[in-house]
């Protein structure tokens, strides 16, 4: 998710901040909106930037040890994963293509009663994986990669900012729902809400402020995560 919120972050800060500029320059009372925007965006990008970093520093520690233990069995061979991690993870998918999971999420949609709905993703090439990012709204959005072999999903997710309305809410979770129900072929509705459940969002006394949660089906790994400032994520990924 790190990647994600990399990308993400980094284009809709200069996005929201270039938009900011303009509509200050006009005397635009939506200027602020677009700034708080831009925070919110720098937000993401720096964790997006501390997981990535979290991960190489946690790889580079199992790299080492495993070449002590490599050189003491012999002195000849050496052992690395790291290459290895990194390429299963390019040539991971969760078995739905882009357009799949379009068709899915609006096809179901009304099915929720919501006025959400994915009109057209713009991807963005890039040297290990494709992406993209979609607005439903300034503070609600959609963001995942792309296998480029395979043009299935690798990861998707939502990230939801809390402005404290229950429309807002109400969005982000019509729209976990929609996500999580999207990456399954031929489930209900109601899919995505007892997935939801099994991470914990409706548990008594949860804390969403802290949540970090997680849980396998179908060997799909789904998630919610919250942002600290922020709001929450919600994403699907290849659980191997």
């Amino acid at each position: 998710m790190g990647y994600a919120f990399l990308s993400v972050g980094i284009m809709g800060f200069l996005y929201a901040f270039i938009m900011g500029m303009l509509l200050l320059r006009k005397k635009s009372t939506d200027s602020k909106k677009k700034f708080f925007l831009a925070f919110l965006f720098l937000a993401i990008f720096l964790i997006g930037a501390y997981e990535i970093g979290s991960s190489e520093h946690g790889e580079k520690m199992e790299d080492t040890q495993e070449h002590v233990v490599t050189n003491e069995v012999n002195s000849n061979q050496t052992v690395s994963t790291s290459d290895e991690t990194i390429q299963e993870q390019l040539d991971s998918s969760i078995g739905v293509s882009v357009e799949q999971f379009v068709k899915t999420f609006n096809e179901k949609a009304p099915m929720m009663q919501t006025q959400l709905r994915i009109t057209h993703l713009d991807t963005n090439e890039g040297p290990g994986s494709d992406s993209f990012q979609y607005y439903f709204t300034d503070t609600l959005i959609l963001t995942g990669t792309i296998n480029k072999n395979t043009g299935e999903l690798r990861e998707v997710g939502i990230i939801g900012g809390n402005d404290g309305t229950t429309e807002t809410a109400e969005d982000i979770l019509a729209a976990a729902s929609l996500l999580i129900t999207s990456t399954q072929t031929n489930a209900s509705v109601e899919f995505g809400d007892d997935v939801i459940g099994k991470l914990g969002f409706y548990d008594k006394g949860v804390d969403l402020s802290k949540i970090d949660n997680s849980t396998v089906l179908n060997g799909i790994k789904y998630y919610v995560l919250a942002l600290p400032s922020i709001g929450l994520s919600f994403g699907a990924r290849s659980a191997k």
